[in-house]
C-alpha cells in the first residue's frame, strides 16, 4: 500500500492507524487495510502491532484463522510484557488453539498477564481449576 504516510509514521502510530482501520472509527472498516498498517509497526517491534496482527490471524478478521501466525506474533509481544498478547496465549493454551490444551500452561500465561495488571487476566488465572 503507498499512501502519503509512508515512512513519516512511527511504529505506534501505524499500529494505532490499524487499530483506526479494524474497528472502524473514523474510517471506514477494513481488516486488510488495517493487517498492513499492523504489519509495518510490527516489523519494527512494536508490541501493539504485533499482538493485534495476532488477533487478526485469531479471530480470523479478513484472513482465514490461523493459531500457528497467532501464537507467533502474541509470543513476539508476550516477550516485550504485553498483557493482552500474555492473556491470548494462556486462551490458546485454555481452549487448545493451535496448541494442545494445557491448563498449567495457560495459567502460567494467564499469571503473567496478571502480574503486567491486567484484571481480565487474574480472572482468567483465578478461574482455571
Amino acid at each position: 500500500m503507498n499512501c502519503a504516510l509512508d515512512g513519516k509514521l512511527t511504529a505506534p502510530a501505524q499500529a494505532n492507524l490499524g487499530t483506526m482501520y479494524a474497528n472502524g472509527h473514523s474510517v471506514h472498516q477494513n481488516y486488510a487495510v488495517a493487517r498492513i498498517w499492523y504489519e509495518r509497526a510490527a516489523a519494527q517491534g512494536d508490541a501493539d502491532g504485533q499482538y493485534n496482527l495476532g488477533t487478526i490471524y485469531a479471530d480470523g478478521n479478513g484472513v482465514p484463522v490461523d493459531y500457528k501466525k497467532a501464537r507467533q506474533w502474541y509470543e513476539k509481544a508476550a516477550a516485550q510484557g504485553h498483557p493482552h498478547a500474555l492473556l491470548g496465549l494462556g486462551n490458546m493454551y485454555a481452549n487448545g488453539h493451535g496448541v494442545r490444551k494445557n491448563h498449567a500452561k495457560a495459567k502460567e500465561w494467564f499469571a503473567k498477564s496478571c502480574d503486567e495488571g491486567l484484571q481480565d487476566g487474574c480472572d482468567a488465572h483465578r478461574s482455571l481449576k
